[in-house]
């Protein structure tokens, strides 16, 4: 009984070990090698360096209305210059608050915002004044 018993052990352990073997095989000849690719995608977005230290926002925005008016193609296009200008009447080296980059962005866009648009500017603009004025 002992050897029968033995006999079956020792014969399922060649029955593992043969087919982790063959497994092991398998894989290796038959595998599809997984490549490592990476998507990396870039907007053909207009690189505005700021005229002054604190016209990170109106640079964001200058590049935003360059987006919108040749590649969404609604809008119109102003320089940093002009934004400044409307907001402040002058060109005053001065940061501004949202609603001023929203307001001036509505009215050279002639688009309303809605809540949705007014978060994604938010937040463009944000990381752009990040980026730009390292805040």
């Amino acid at each position: 009984m002992e050897s029968k018993l033995f006999e079956t052990r020792k014969n399922q352990k060649i029955a593992i070990l043969t087919v982790a073997l063959l497994s092991v095989i398998f894989l290796t000849i038959f595998s599809v090698r997984a490549e490592n690719t990476v998507t990396y995608v870039s907007l053909p977005v207009k690189l505005v360096q700021q005229a002054y230290s604190n016209w990170c926002w109106a640079a964001g925005s200058e590049s935003i209305l360059y987006y919108c008016k040749n590649y969404l193609d609604f809008g119109r296009e102003a320089t940093q210059w002009d934004i400044v200008k409307y907001i402040y009447g002058s060109y005053v080296n001065k940061p501004a608050s949202l609603y001023d980059i929203q307001r001036a962005l509505e009215l050279l866009w002639c688009w309303f915002f809605t809540h949705d648009t007014s978060k994604w500017l938010d937040n463009f603009i944000w990381a752009n004044c990040r980026a730009n004025c390292k805040l």
